[in-house]
């Protein structure tokens, strides 16, 4: 298992989808912030948060928000529609995350402080 702290921002809006189960995924990216200088390029990474994180994660953070998370590096495998060769893709789960700078207006999460502030401290799951 490989395990993952990232600080980045939010390529776009967190897409959230449901199941029929009930459960729901919320996919995003991030690209990390580039402290070697201007010349190199961003670093995207593919996440994905499930559960009901996952819909406050979407309701709360908008594209370009700097987060911090922490997650589990897994690999997704599929099979490709339309060469029918086996593909791959590293994700991050995410298992927590902190914002980094303060929501973005009218979002559910724009009282939270610029400092950050774990999901978790504030709804007990």
């Amino acid at each position: 298992m490989a395990v993952i702290s990232l600080v980045g921002r939010l390529g776009a809006d967190p897409a959230l989808k449901f199941f029929e189960s009930g459960s729901s995924v919320c996919e995003f990216r991030v690209g990390d912030i580039n402290k070697r200088g201007e010349e190199s390029p961003t670093n995207w990474f593919n996440c994905k948060l499930w559960g009901k994180r996952a819909q406050l994660f979407a309701d709360s953070v908008k594209k370009g928000q700097r987060i911090q998370l922490w997650g589990e590096v897994c690999t997704e495998e599929w099979i490709d529609k339309v060469s029918g060769e086996k593909a791959d893709k590293q994700v991050i789960v995410v298992a927590n995350f902190n914002y980094i700078e303060k929501a973005p207006e009218g979002s559910w999460g724009n009282n939270q402080s610029s400092s950050g502030s774990t999901l978790t401290e504030d709804i007990p799951f």
